[in-house]
């Protein structure tokens, strides 16, 4: 039998709406207000078109945000997004690095949390306390191992990316993360592997406890640093950070130049066609301070055009959700790719398109009816959701694209 990790905001945001009929996301939307005061129209990231269709109104938070398909890439992306300067101020905080974006949701925490939602004079009483305690001491019963020790979710992770990379590496190597956090998952990374890493992570407090606690040294700051060394590293980790860049193509070009001739590059990130099978865009990939809805595919050609060769690339069970890997829902792509010195050629890159990558829900649907058929029960809503979102987006062949595919859900 499979146990739920636990993930401490769920914990958390149960013991709010219980004791104070206040959710995590209502506070998530709140924090992310700000981003809306100024935005910008983009073109694609990836392909530079302006042609794009609508595919979302609204994020995961209830946020007023729009999010649009490319019709020539398929890239989905914030289309109008927040400004450089607003996402800066949200990750930085008026250049702290200690920004909302910043604001962990922890069992510390949480009379800080219910301030900022209350008010700085709001405590808590006695009993609200003791009860958050227990709270606290079901969730560490959840997330022991079966050895019965406490693991924390980013060390789990850490374990589980090296031992994934572990045949493409060596002790001698050394690992440079992008976004890497308090450093726990390098650190992780580290035990398994044996080889030296490092990183860049903008929160000033982060780098500290990497540092003191983890013995990880990070460059404070964004990638665009200066003291990142080029050609110093033989492999960058991207893990879960893709989604918050900017200009992801200009990042991965970046990470070109950091490795040595042959690195490589990893990167972990969800799929958001997967993800989306589930309940639609809106209501469980979008996030407002996501300005792109990255697929597998669309990773492989930003990949590919900043001058990498995909090694291999596939998806994965997200491990956050189950600890039995037969039992999680695959949709984390996973790719390793090599650095190809010399130009580009990038009249012959090929790119997935808007009807072939959203044609991806019905055929991951049939997939979904076929195999997993217990649940496939519990997921006929979702399904004609889907169904009814193919049918309305204005992408030429979209609808006849996934009518020839998987016929049945279309009688």
């Amino acid at each position: 039998m499979s146990i739920s990790y636990g993930k401490q905001a769920s914990h958390i945001g149960a013991f709010l709406k219980e004791n104070y009929q206040v959710s995590l996301r209502e506070i998530s939307a709140r924090r992310r207000e700000a981003l809306l005061n100024d935005t910008t129209y983009v073109q694609c990231d990836l392909c530079g078109s302006d042609d794009s269709a609508i595919i979302a109104k609204h994020d995961k938070f209830g946020l007023p945000v729009q999010s649009v398909i490319c019709k020539n890439c398929g890239l989905i992306y914030l289309n109008p997004r927040p400004s450089d300067a607003s996402l800066r101020a949200f990750y930085e905080g008026g250049g702290t690095n200690d920004g909302v974006y910043h604001r962990i949701t922890n069992f510390e925490n949480v009379e800080e949390i219910l301030k900022e939602w209350f008010g700085q004079d709001f405590e808590m009483t006695a009993a609200e306390r003791q009860r958050l305690e227990q709270c606290r001491t079901e969730y560490l019963q959840l997330k022991r191992n079966d050895e019965g020790k406490p693991e924390e979710e980013t060390e789990v992770y850490g374990t589980d990316i090296g031992r994934y990379l572990l045949p493409y590496l060596t002790p001698d190597a050394h690992a440079f993360e992008v976004g890497a956090s308090n450093g726990r998952t390098l650190s992780a990374f580290r035990d398994i592997v044996g080889c030296q890493v490092s990183g860049v992570e903008p929160k000033v407090a982060s780098c500290e406890v990497a540092r003191e606690r983890w013995g990880v040294d990070l460059i404070a700051g964004f990638s665009d640093h200066p003291d990142i060394p080029k050609g110093a590293f033989d492999i960058v980790l991207i893990l879960r950070t893709i989604n918050h860049m900017v200009h992801p193509l200009e990042e991965l070009r970046r990470a070109h130049n950091w490795l040595k001739p042959g690195g490589l590059i990893f990167i972990g990130n969800q799929d958001s066609i997967e993800k989306a099978r589930f309940s639609g865009f809106a209501s469980r990939t979008v996030e407002i301070d996501h300005m792109y809805m990255f697929s597998i595919n669309t990773l492989k050609s930003y990949l590919q055009k900043a001058g990498f060769e995909i090694i291999q690339a596939e998806l994965v069970g997200h491990f956050t959700r189950k600890r039995d890997p037969d039992e999680r829902d695959p949709w984390e792509a996973r790719i390793i790719a090599r650095k190809i010195d010399g130009p580009i050629d990038e009249s012959s890159l090929e790119y997935p398109g808007a009807a072939s990558e959203l044609a991806r829900l019905v055929e991951n649907l049939d997939y979904f009816a076929d195999n997993q058929q217990v649940r496939a029960v519990k997921k006929k809503k979702p399904q004609r959701k889907l169904k009814r979102f193919i049918k309305r987006i204005p992408i030429p062949g979209l609808y006849r694209l996934a009518k020839h595919l998987h016929l049945k859900y279309f009688n």
